[in-house]
């Protein structure tokens, strides 16, 4: 997949994808075994057949909602075809939420309801498939939502901690502070956003 801007213009050339090499067809959860990263997003640059789609479609209201459209997919199809060259053009528009650096200026409540959202499903997935060749991919998926779930809701006081607490297990040590100790949580971070905007003025400073 290739990625262009609103007028056309070439913003990033496709790659190849090593896990494709030499093979034109790959068993859908054999696909999902391999992929070694923390996040299965794949929306942009996949033909899907619509008798897939009867039955899937994308959560609404919230954001990351390809994760569980893709692992619905995949967990549903039987082969995945590959087309070992960048002709999928991906038109990017001037407000998409896939820019990187523009994705946590969503405000906290939709952040929180869309990593719960995500962390819930991959629960369930996780006891739908505990001892699959593509379970380390659901639980790493779940460890990277758990965490931003956790803070993002306690910060936004959008959900009961009784409803976060089974996802602790998957959290780091810093969503663990914030649900035991969100007081000392919320000051910590404060200070450092602070400290951050006394960084920033100084730069400014600096540069001028």
């Amino acid at each position: 997949m290739s990625t262009i801007d609103e007028k056309g213009n070439l913003l990033e050339l496709g790659k190849k994808s090593p896990l494709f090499k030499n093979q034109d067809f790959m068993n859908c959860k054999d696909f999902l075994a391999s992929i070694k990263h923390y996040y299965l997003a794949f929306a942009p640059n996949v033909l899907i057949k619509t008798n897939l789609l009867i039955h899937i479609r994308f959560p609404e209201f919230i954001i990351n909602e390809d994760l569980y459209f893709a692992f619905e997919c995949f967990l549903n199809a039987s082969n995945i075809a590959s087309v070992d060259s960048p002709t999928y053009l991906y038109r990017q528009r001037a407000g998409s939420i896939s820019h990187a650096q523009s994705f946590h200026q969503h405000k906290l409540p939709l952040l929180a309801k869309s990593y719960l959202y995500n962390a819930n499903y991959l629960l369930q997935l996780l006891k739908k498939y505990p001892n699959e060749s593509f379970t380390h991919l659901i639980d790493r998926c779940l460890r990277y939502n758990a965490s931003p779930a956790i803070t993002f809701c306690i910060l936004s006081n959008t959900s009961k901690k009784s409803d976060l607490k089974i996802l602790l297990p998957y959290a780091n040590s810093k969503a663990k502070l914030c649900f035991y100790f969100p007081f000392i949580f919320k000051a910590l971070r404060s200070a450092k956003l602070k400290l951050k905007s006394i960084q920033s003025y100084f730069s400014s400073k600096i540069t001028q």
